[in-house]
């Protein structure tokens, strides 16, 4: 099941569980096998996933094998198929996708909703629960290094055949442009959405030109075909994506909201593959723009990713922001003030303080309180602690000929050690960290028993 042949598979897995016998040998294009002994494979099969990770599975093998349980007439099978796939997605997450479109579309109807119901599992999460050792766990530690499974698999070259539809994609004709964008998704779906990126500059080229179609419905074809490129491209799309993003991103100051919708959509799928710092370094700047909708989902997108903005290229952004704080939108300016305060945790309030000094004096005495208060809230005192492990006199420590703020203050512990503790002058005020209270309640204590 898991090499080209039997002999292979026997002797591998003989090394780890000490004894095997072959329960069933098949060929993958003409499989005619025991209903009971497919459900058992699949269970298996799933059971290894769990235990070993998903990492040193054959995938697209497996996967197919679990589709040709999925085709089966007997019912337990197809439960059993589906319970496999469950687990792959889980691991894989839509990935999975583009190799079950060619199933059934009442089973496929069946697996995305289950699949709606199932959390996706982080690749760093995903944890080997078997030891090698030997040359096993070098072998499994190179193995490791490849975060996606799938990336073993290859891509096609579909340059040749996406030049056979700029004709049509490129028509006034809503109806031909849409056979266009049909054909386009036929081909990412017949290669189970992996492809190359070589040879396909121009298509991403007319592709950019045709995000901004005044025609709705075919706008949205178009949006929908960029985001799945990006999915079947994977890691490659780091080539064109700052082609696409910035007309994608503009679509967001559409008043239609399915449009919008769409939009979010694909710039979720371009986050997933060249992160989602990158695309947050592309909205900051369109902040520019005055639309309602465009801020109002910029600011949305960038605070649910905010864990990104630590990597954002913020500060060129600073009077942008600063300028969403004055919109003529309660709700707008409020996210503006979430974001800022995110931003300022990053940056500090430096960038935005210097760039008050271009403003109108009304316009500092209208944003400046809002700095001020997230400047504040972000100021946190630090104590210093050094640990040493020489031994102390019975009569402690010798108390210090001057006494300033900036003294050491040695305190004896239990183990003859000592903790210097090098005071900073700060204020306590907004201390806000359990630790450092913790700290400072030791420091009275002991000092008091001494």
């Amino acid at each position: 099941f898991f090499f080209n042949d039997t002999a292979t598979t026997e002797i591998y897995t003989e090394q780890i569980v000490g004894s095997v016998r072959c329960v069933q040998e098949t060929d993958p294009k003409n499989i005619k096998s025991n209903p009971k002994t497919i459900s058992e494979v699949c269970a298996l099969t799933k059971k290894l996933i769990e235990v070993a990770s998903i990492k040193f599975i054959p995938v697209k093998e497996s996967i197919d094998f679990a589709k040709q349980a999925l085709n089966s007439t007997t019912q337990s099978v197809r439960v059993s198929g589906i319970s496999l796939m469950k687990v792959f997605y889980q691991y894989l997450g839509e990935q999975i996708v583009g190799f079950i479109n060619d199933i059934n579309p009442q089973l496929q109807k069946t697996l995305q909703a289950e699949f709606e119901k199932i959390t996706v599992v982080k690749t760093q999460e995903a944890q080997c629960q078997i030891k090698f050792r030997g040359e096993a766990e070098s072998d499994v530690k190179a193995d490791a290094k490849n975060s996606n499974p799938l990336d073993v698999l290859p891509r096609a070259d579909i340059s040749k055949e996406a030049e056979k539809t700029f004709k049509k994609i490129t028509s006034n004709d809503w109806k031909v442009a849409k056979e266009g964008i049909d054909e386009l998704e036929a081909l990412l779906t017949s290669n189970n959405n992996r492809i190359q990126t070589t040879g396909l500059t121009d298509l991403v080229g007319i592709l950019k030109s045709k995000l901004a179609v005044s025609n709705k419905s075919l706008s949205r074809g178009f949006i929908s075909y960029v985001g799945k490129l990006a999915d079947a491209m994977g890691p490659g799309f780091k080539t064109y994506y700052r082609v696409l993003a910035t007309p994608l991103a503009n679509n967001l100051s559409d008043k239609q909201n399915l449009v919008r919708n769409e939009t979010l959509q694909a710039l979720d799928k371009f986050a997933n593959q060249v992160g989602p710092e990158n695309i947050g370094n592309v909205l900051l700047p369109l902040l520019t723009n005055e639309s309602p909708e465009l801020r109002t989902e910029i600011c949305n997108w960038l605070l649910k990713n905010q864990s990104c903005l630590g990597k954002c290229d913020i500060k060129p952004s600073v009077s942008v922001l600063i300028a969403v704080l004055q919109d003529k939108n309660k709700e707008i300016r409020h996210l503006g003030e979430q974001l800022i305060e995110q931003c300022i945790a990053v940056v500090g309030s430096g960038p935005f303080s210097n760039s008050l000094k271009d403003l109108k004096p009304a316009v500092q005495k209208q944003v400046k309180p809002i700095l001020d208060k997230y400047t504040k809230t972000s100021e946190e005192p630090q104590v210093e602690v050094t640990r040493h492990s020489r031994p102390l006199s019975s009569q402690g420590p010798k108390p210090s000929s001057t006494s300033n703020t900036s003294s050491q203050i040695s305190i004896p512990l239990p183990g003859q050690d000592t903790i210097d503790i090098d005071p900073k002058p700060v204020s306590y005020t907004h201390l806000t960290l359990p630790t450092i209270y913790s700290v400072q309640i030791s420091v009275v204590a002991v000092s008091l028993k001494k």
